[in-house]
């Protein structure tokens, strides 16, 4: 898939503290992106970045082929819309008051659909906003940003404090969006089951950088699990392959390996006189993440296994 959004080495620094460090990654027109990491990774300061709230200190943001600057363009707000848990409605307007302001500044918003999500949530339109639950307001805002028809939709955790049943329809929502309209969706979420549903592709952030970005089908099919016996785990230990492992039920260890690393792994088993892995292929996102992120030291005295 052609990338429409490419954001290549990103970097910002927010006060002492490094939030995005060489941040990269690439996304298709009206594909789902999903942007993956543990809290404080850089997801939502990525987000910020390409919707023009931060300026970013080195890196380049490229959307349809031209290198745009969000910060300094104005006329980019019209193309992106953020839904970020932080920035909040003002709260002594109605849903009501809201539909005037964004029909005045966002020339593709439409007032029609608006209405139309609304009544589908069953969000009051004739209360002010102040008397909104927490869950009320991230669907007002949701309803806000797909009433405006962006070409960009940047989502930071859009489904909390929301119940199952919303979640779901907010989820659908989204595919809708993307299929229909076109509209290149990132989501920064720690929803995987969610993710491995509706993403196209996604970016992996662990300490400010992407420590993986592509096609979610590519992954699945460059990363397979291995399991060994405790021999064969010593063997592959002592012939240096560095694999970081988990132990599993009874007394086999797994870890994550490169498909094209197979035949050199079984090799390695073979010579020591060890039984062969048994592998698993295309990993569900939740494991093959999981395994990501320990490989870079996250959670990693957890079991004490790594």
């Amino acid at each position: 898939m052609e990338a429409v959004l490419s954001v290549r080495d990103l970097s910002k620094r927010i006060g002492k503290n490094t939030a995005l460090s060489a941040a990269t990654l690439s996304a298709g027109e009206g594909s789902v992106h999903a942007v993956l990491g543990a809290n404080g990774s850089g997801k939502t300061t990525l987000l910020r970045v390409i919707a023009g709230l931060y300026r970013p200190d080195e890196g380049e943001i490229v959307w349809n082929g031209s290198r745009i600057d969000p910060w300094d363009q104005p006329e980019w707000r019209a193309e992106v819309a953020l839904v970020d848990p932080v920035v909040s409605l003002p709260t002594r307007f109605h849903l009501s008051d809201w539909v005037r302001y964004a029909a005045r500044v966002y020339p593709r918003f439409d007032a029609h659909r608006f209405r139309g999500l609304v009544r589908s949530l069953e969000l009051p339109t004739d209360e002010r906003i102040r008397r909104f639950s927490l869950g009320m307001r991230m669907q007002a805002k949701l309803a806000l940003a797909l009433a405006m028809r962006p070409r960009l939709l940047l989502l930071d955790e859009p489904t909390t404090g929301l119940d199952p049943v919303v979640q779901r329809q907010i989820w659908q929502w989204l595919l809708c969006e993307a299929a229909d309209a076109g509209t290149t969706i990132l989501v920064a979420t720690h929803d995987l089951d969610a993710m491995e549903r509706l993403a196209d592709s996604a970016t992996v952030m662990f300490k400010g950088r992407s420590i993986w970005s592509g096609q979610l089908e590519d992954a699945k099919e460059r990363f397979v699990k291995i399991s060994v016996r405790p021999e064969g785990k010593q063997a592959l230990d002592a012939g240096g392959c560095a694999l970081t492992w988990e132990r599993d039920s009874g007394d086999r260890w797994s870890a994550m390996v490169e498909r094209n690393a197979l035949p050199h792994l079984m090799a390695k088993l073979r010579d020591a006189g060890a039984e062969p892995a048994v592998v698993q292929e295309r990993l569900p996102l939740e494991e093959w993440f999981r395994w990501l992120m320990r490989k870079e030291g996250y959670a990693r005295d957890m079991d004490g296994t790594a």
